[in-house]
């Protein structure tokens, strides 16, 4: 767990690592509510971002809805891939 301090204007520093695993660049626009008493931030989605990489890229593609970059379904397939193997072994 992250623990971190809001400054006297009630901002924070979200951590580099957090910002990496989640793709967050600089401009990117962020939501945030409360659920159950928990603040919740994330990331606000574009209609071209990759669900798996968050990449926006002109060449991503929709399948059933959901938006892929080939590096995110090349991740996902190998994902599914692996799990397809555990389970027949």
């Amino acid at each position: 767990m992250n623990i971190i301090k809001m400054d006297s204007i009630g901002r924070i520093t979200i951590p580099k690592i957090v910002r990496k695993k989640l793709y967050l660049n600089s401009n990117d626009s962020l939501e945030f509510f409360i659920k159950n008493k928990t603040l919740v931030l994330r990331k606000l989605k574009t209609n071209n971002e990759c669900i798996v990489t968050g990449k926006i890229m002109e060449s991503n593609f929709p399948v059933f809805g959901l938006t892929f970059s080939e590096e995110g379904s090349q991740l996902l397939l190998d994902e599914i891939n692996k799990l397809i193997s555990l389970k027949e072994n």
